[in-house]
């Protein structure tokens, strides 16, 4: 930083009182600081704001959808996206081949009549109140009707 007369300001580490050079750091909003930090104070909070973060996170991890506790290391899959669940979300094995079945049937097959999608398919109107897409024949059946 430059004062108004063109010199260098020299600043100190919020932490340790030591005068920062070159590199500064600026503290996360969580540490509750203001100021700079120099290299080691803001390694140190880092991990010290790590340290607290999981030790949060050392509750059980439980399944997103059927909220059973996972214990095994195998079984802690995460979510896919396109399932629109929130972002991290854990869920057990049972859930995940259950959970992926349905979305691959709700994305190649028919809503109505369960026949297999080919390269066009129809999204549904609103009003049908109907998941999934159609095909050509089950949408003209709904929308002459």
């Amino acid at each position: 930083m430059r004062n108004i007369f063109g010199k260098k300001e020299v600043a100190f580490c919020a932490i340790c009182n030591k005068e920062l050079g070159r590199h500064r750091y600026r503290p996360a909003k969580e540490w509750n600081l203001s100021g700079l930090l120099c290299g080691n104070c803001h390694i140190d909070k880092t991990k010290e704001f790590l340290e607290i973060e999981n030790s949060k996170r050392d509750a059980p991890d439980r399944c997103a959808i059927c909220r059973k506790e996972i214990s095994q290391d195998e079984d802690r899959i995460k979510a896919k996206w396109q399932w629109e669940m929130e972002s991290g979300s854990l869920v057990c094995k049972d859930c995940f081949v259950k959970k992926d079945t349905e979305y691959n049937k709700k994305l190649n097959f028919c809503a109505s009549c369960n026949g297999r999608l080919g390269r066009f398919f129809y999204h549904p109107k609103p009003a049908w109140k109907i998941e999934g897409n159609l095909c050509r024949r089950c949408w003209d059946e709904r929308n002459s009707g």
